[in-house]
């Protein structure tokens, strides 16, 4: 059982763990009001687990917004070592991507949420994870994406995509499937010498996607050098704020659902 003692103790307070569908989950929900609040739903990255991002949490509480993080497959509470290799990457997001809606049902069955205001986000190989899930129809009403890329042809030269033939790798590849695309309001965070998920392919799918957004927003932050590792993890310096244009993002979305 995952120790809950480093979360800051506002989040601890509000802190559950529980299992929705066949992931471990840790949701931090605000105190009940008149009206179930809104969640996100988020996937943390590779050799993580759900635990990794008190400070997410900690700011969407504040802001009314639920925070429900759930293990990907083979991570924290089902660690197993092979999923967790680089090259064990894309069978833990297809996996994750699988689950997807027996969690999404879990939620709205077994928690006080509000099921029209859920948000669906995930770091780097998270961030994977659904973004191959909402290229068919599905029940989120925004999408975060960090450090992540639906353009998983500009990866192939990754270990996680190399047993792929090309034919195989674009029945996968969400940019090649957005025509099951539905429209909702995108924030995409990215460091622009990120060494693990190229700058360019990710802008090239944001692009793609404005195109067929309608009118909903496609947001890009892009970060010039974070100091982070690889440029690729958390953010380095700026990761307060890529924490808080998340939470902005969300109570613009949610609007009256939420409370500063």
């Amino acid at each position: 059982m995952p120790d809950l003692g480093q979360l800051p103790s506002a989040v601890r307070e509000r802190a559950m763990l529980t299992t929705l569908g066949p992931a471990p989950a840790l949701v931090v929900l605000p105190e009940s009001s008149s009206h179930p609040p809104p969640v996100l739903l988020w996937l943390h990255g590779r050799q993580a687990s759900k635990e990794i991002d008190p400070g997410r949490a900690l700011r969407l509480l504040r802001a009314g917004i639920g925070f429900i993080g759930v293990d990907l497959p083979g991570h924290g509470e089902r660690s197993v070592a092979s999923y967790q290799t680089v090259e064990g990457t894309l069978q833990t997001i297809l996996e994750m991507s699988q689950e997807l809606d027996d969690v999404h049902a879990a939620m709205v069955a077994d928690l006080p949420v509000d099921p029209e205001q859920i948000a669906i986000g995930g770091m780097s190989a998270g961030g994977m994870a659904a973004a191959h899930r909402l290229v068919t129809p599905h029940p989120y009403r925004a999408m975060l994406m960090e450090a992540s890329t639906g353009n998983w042809a500009a990866q192939a030269h990754r270990p996680m995509f190399q047993p792929l033939t090309p034919e195989a790798l674009q029945a996968q590849d969400p940019m090649a499937r957005l025509e099951g695309w539905t429209p909702i309001p995108v924030l995409a965070q990215h460091s622009r010498l990120d060494e693990w998920i190229r700058f360019e392919g990710q802008c090239e799918f944001l692009a793609a996607l404005r195109e067929r957004n309608a009118h909903h927003p496609v947001e890009l932050q892009a970060y010039d050098q974070t100091g982070a590792p690889k440029e690729h993890i958390g953010f380095g310096k700026y990761g307060a704020q890529a924490k808080d244009l998340c939470r902005d993002f969300l109570l613009r979305i949610f609007g009256p659902n939420s409370r500063k």
